[in-house]
């Protein structure tokens, strides 16, 4: 299985383009030729590798370092909104780091300093970091009176529905526990 990860609406023209067999997108972009299948729901959550408020109020996302994802990501956008309903203003945070996966927002806020005066905290799904929740590496806010939620689905080719291949990974998919 070959893994590629990019935005949605880049991962859909590749699925149309045939580049790919099947996608799992963050933001559903309806096309005719398309099959959606919801696939899971997830929560983005506020963290770092230093103990945080459990419960963020509005004025304590200024007393942080931020590692923001970059301006196309589907997360920054779902953010955003957020708290733009907060009536936060992301320009007066101070941003330490543009980057572009979760990945690499994951190692690091891992690699930060844990003795920081100000710590450095970016927002992520919690299904990335819930192992280093358990082991106690990471620790886990949200936002007080606002959840940010969003659903992922699996998506291929009305051309291949009937396809073994598609199926089996589709079912293989939508049968995972645990996450």
């Amino acid at each position: 299985v070959y893994i590629r990860i990019d935005v949605s609406e880049a991962i859909i023209e590749q699925l149309k383009d045939k580049k790919i067999d099947i996608a799992l997108i963050e933001s559903p972009i309806f096309q005719d030729a398309l099959i959606y299948r919801e696939w899971i729901e997830d929560e983005l959550v506020v963290f770092s590798n230093q103990q945080i408020p459990r419960n963020l109020k509005r004025e304590d996302l200024y007393k942080f370092d931020w590692i923001c994802r970059d301006e196309n990501s589907h997360t920054r956008k779902l953010t955003s909104e957020v708290f733009d309903e907060m009536d936060v203003e992301c320009s007066s945070f101070n941003v330490i780091g543009v980057v572009a996966s979760p990945t690499a927002i994951k190692e690091t806020i891992m690699r930060s300093p844990t003795d920081a005066e100000r710590p450095v905290v970016s927002v992520i799904s919690r299904h990335v970091i819930d192992h280093e929740l358990e082991t106690g590496q990471l620790f886990e806010a949200r936002l007080k009176n606002y959840k940010i939620r969003r659903k992922f689905y699996i998506v291929y080719s009305k051309e291949r529905k009937h396809d073994a291949f598609i199926d089996h990974v589709v079912n293989y998919l939508l049968n995972i526990k645990g996450i």
